[in-house]
């Protein structure tokens, strides 16, 4: 019954992501073993990095999380549908930290059903268009595993996510995964210095799958440079070759002139009309957000559940007071002006 509601749940998101983003570029997923794996990616965009490796891959992926997101009680319910394992770090608390033993076991668990693992070993999210330092929790837990059960491999696979724009409503984004290392190779090193050579190994993969300035003394000018030449982020590859070409200065500056276009504004004024409840209580919800990485999730969670739930109830109600004409007429004109509007005008 968990695995039915699992496949359910993550067929149902996955819809959700092809709505909200403008779309979506899935690489390499011939680099997955067949195998039990960490998936350890970069980290730009909360929950929707994890949920866009959970719903894009083949495998049956659970993943680990920063404990104290965990305050948050629909957050908690929310992580827990998808199989979430808390992670404490130091600045939980020392007396936090024994906690994770109960975390490395459950992992073991994960790996001896064969199943997955979405890990973000930076530690923490940011928008910035580089990789931050990595920690060597994604080692200890395959380490952890190796060393109760060596016959049974754990692969590391690095994933790159890339967003034009992490903030905005229907901008689009491509998910990278590199080719496997395998953890076993590593741990006969020592787990020490095993630890080390793969948290090494996994960053020079990382830096190549996703957007990386590594000036942080000229960021803010190299990625105005991008932006003014048109740059496309869904591909690290060119991205990165501009970064250089540009942190070398053999990079011409030319300003390209984009047209937006938006939804008419008649069509604006009907969507918010139509869909007037569900927009004013995210406008209510969105000024309770503190941390600004976190509403690009809270706003697709929001959306996929709100606008369903408010297009059943209200064409519902109006086919049991006007009949079905009016309530097919109301909710194909509710969706398709909603839709048209997501489309052409990407909203904040």
């Amino acid at each position: 019954m968990q695995h039915f509601w699992f496949e359910a749940l993550r067929m149902y998101v996955r819809l959700g992501l092809l709505f909200h983003f403008r779309k979506i570029v899935i690489h390499g997923r011939e680099n997955i073993p067949k195998a039990p794996v960490i998936f350890a990616a970069n980290h730009q965009n909360a929950l929707l990095d994890a949920l866009l490796i959970v719903c894009f891959n083949p495998t049956r992926t659970n993943f680990v999380a920063r404990a104290d997101i965990f305050k948050k009680p629909f957050i908690r319910w929310l992580l827990s549908t998808f199989n979430m394992i808390p992670i404490y770090r130091i600045r939980d608390g020392w007396q936090s930290l024994g906690e994770n033993e109960k975390t490395f076991d459950a992992c073991d668990k994960v790996f001896s059903r064969g199943e997955s693992l979405v890990i973000f070993p930076e530690g923490n999210h940011g928008s910035a268009r580089r990789l931050r330092p990595l920690s060597k929790g994604f080692a200890r837990i395959a380490f952890h595993h190796l060393e109760k059960d060596f016959s049974n491999p754990v692969y590391v696979v690095p994933v790159g996510i890339n967003y034009t724009q992490p903030m905005v409503f229907r901008s689009s984004v491509s998910v990278y995964f590199g080719e496997a290392l395998d953890a076993r190779a590593y741990f006969q090193m020592g787990s020490l210095a095993g630890a080390q050579q793969l948290k090494r190994d996994l960053d020079v993969r990382l830096k190549k799958l996703i957007a990386h300035v590594d000036d942080t003394n000229r960021y803010d000018e190299i990625v105005e440079k991008l932006e003014m030449g048109g740059v496309n982020y869904l591909d690290p590859v060119e991205t990165n070759e501009r970064i250089a070409q540009i942190e070398s200065g053999a990079e011409p500056v030319v300003k390209l002139i984009r047209k937006r276009t938006a939804a008419p504004h008649w069509m604006q004024q009907v969507s918010r009309i139509l869909n007037f409840p569900p927009l004013a209580i995210w406008h209510k919800v969105r000024q309770e957000i503190k941390d600004p990485i976190f509403a690009p999730t809270i706003r697709f969670v929001f959306g996929i559940f709100a606008f369903p739930i408010y297009y059943s109830l209200v064409s519902l109600l109006l086919l049991m007071v006007v009949g079905w004409p009016v309530a097919a007429i109301w909710l194909a004109l509710s969706a398709f002006s909603t839709w048209m509007l997501a489309a052409r005008h990407p909203l904040a």
